[in-house]
């Protein structure tokens, strides 16, 4: 990883994912079919979205091979 600031707020947003989901969870136990769109609509995708757009960043950015020599 080249740019460990991207990665750590990448990492922020996997744990923000697993506390939605165990939300979400919780939320089709009880059958709450608006709450159940609201989570997924408001919640969920535009965080999938922001992780995506991390990710590219990530993967387009070069990695000085030299750098640690």
């Amino acid at each position: 990883v080249n740019n460990y600031e991207e990665w750590n707020l990448y990492a922020k947003d996997i744990h923000e994912l697993g506390e939605l989901i165990r939300e979400f969870e919780e939320i089709l136990e009880n059958s709450d079919f608006v709450s159940t769109a609201d989570i997924l609509s408001y919640e969920i995708v535009p965080l999938f979205r922001e992780m995506k757009a991390k990710l590219e960043r990530l993967v387009l950015e070069k990695v000085d091979m030299n750098a640690s020599r």
